[in-house]
């Protein structure tokens, strides 16, 4: 399948999008304001214990578990608000719990990043090249199970080994040009990381929805576009 995908455009009408929802900028920087006290509050009270070495293993340990969780969670929501606005939605603060809050969709996320992580890894300590092709051709994974996380786990790398055959250096070279993309707007245009990532997310999630055929912001005289369907579950 021939893919449809302007890069310059819609990094374009991600930004577009992006200025149009500055809440999406807004919870990137209390996530990281979050996970920062986290890790302050942490080390405070391992000073408190610093001679147990019990006690400092113990806390490491319920530290780790739960800044896993917390980031988790942030994963989550920034993906699902990524892929909402790509499609054309709008994002505000109130609405942040039902796209953050979702208990079903964390557990097979985490092991899906896990077996991702896992088979680039391998690819690297073989031959190098076969774990940057891993890593390219799993690139899009958060934004396929979240948009489609009705499927199981070996569904969806099942789904991210179809979308992407035939288009390996199409992502590469997206995946390439998104990164200088962001590095430019960091480096020469003053904007800061918490923006950047944001905009790089909404671009990200515009490309998947071009490697599936669907771009609802494409669609001309489209009096509203088609949403992302948010799977929300209690």
């Amino acid at each position: 399948m021939e893919l449809n995908f302007n890069f310059s455009e819609s990094l374009l009408r991600s930004w577009q999008q992006l200025l149009k929802n500055p809440a999406y900028i807004g919870v990137f920087v209390l996530s990281a304001l979050v996970l920062s006290l986290m890790y302050v509050f942490y080390l405070l009270t391992l000073s408190l214990f610093i001679d147990s070495l019990s006690i400092n293993v113990l806390m490491a340990i319920v530290f780790l578990a739960v800044y896993l969780f917390a980031c988790l969670v942030m994963q989550t929501g920034f993906c699902r608000i990524a892929l909402h606005l790509a499609a054309g939605g709008s994002f505000s603060f109130s609405e942040s719990k039902k796209f953050f809050w979702a208990p079903r969709l964390y557990i097979p996320y985490f092991v899906l990043s896990i077996i991702v992580a896992l088979l680039v890894s391998v690819g690297l300590a073989l031959l190098i090249i076969p774990g940057i092709y891993l890593a390219i051709k799993f690139y899009l994974m958060p934004y396929v199970y979240f948009d489609e996380s009705e499927r199981g786990i070996f569904e969806v790398l099942e789904r991210l080994w179809k979308i992407s055959k035939g288009h390996f250096p199409g992502i590469l070279g997206f995946f390439l040009l998104a990164i200088v993309a962001s590095l430019l707007g960091f480096l020469l245009l003053g904007v800061g990381i918490f923006v950047t990532m944001p905009l790089y997310m909404i671009l990200s999630a515009r490309y998947y929805y071009a490697l599936i055929g669907k771009n609802p912001l494409d669609q001309q005289n489209a009096i509203e576009p088609k949403l992302y369907d948010m799977h929300i579950v209690d």
